[in-house]
């Protein structure tokens, strides 16, 4: 015989569901490491960055529509991104002008 009783009505807790805002952020922080590699590797930096950027923003637009539940892990993922690009843009500068 079954003593536990599960109230009717509770619906399950929705898990974070942003895919593309958690990869914006990954891309973000990895491009951000390679933005300050030296050996030419930041210029890793800008494809990493871009992309990004790109998911990132996508997943803070799902974010703002309720679609997805971790908008905060996407908004990172656009600041890193963002940071990473202007990071690999100075290092092409001082590249360049030695």
């Amino acid at each position: 015989m079954n003593y536990y009783y599960q109230y009717p009505g509770y619906p399950p807790i929705p898990q974070p569901r942003n895919g593309l805002g958690t990869a914006g952020f990954v891309l973000g922080l990895v491009s951000i490491v390679f933005s300050v590699l030296p050996l030419y590797l930041w210029a890793l930096a800008y494809p990493l960055g871009t992309i990004g950027l790109v998911l990132a923003s996508v997943g803070v637009s799902y974010a703002r529509r309720r679609v997805a539940t971790n908008g905060g892990l996407a908004t990172a993922g656009v600041v890193l991104s963002s940071i990473s690009l202007v990071f690999a843009l100075l290092m092409t500068v001082i590249v360049t002008a030695q």
